[in-house]
């Protein structure tokens, strides 16, 4: 297993409505999974809210 730290604050979201996905970073601290020093991308879905026909949250 792998040890990731130093998180960053999650970027804001690729999409104001609609499914879209949100990134942080992250380094490997130890693990045999990772070499310390390894950074890594955390990806996450976020904004599932449906748009209305001008773009907009509905």
């Amino acid at each position: 297993l792998a040890i990731w730290e130093q998180w960053q604050e999650w970027q804001p979201c690729s999409r104001t409505c609609g499914a879209g996905t949100r990134i942080r970073k992250g380094i490997c601290q130890s693990g045999i999974n990772c070499t310390k020093g390894e950074p890594i991308l955390d990806i996450q879905l976020c904004n599932g809210n449906s748009c209305g026909t001008s773009g907009e949250l509905s």
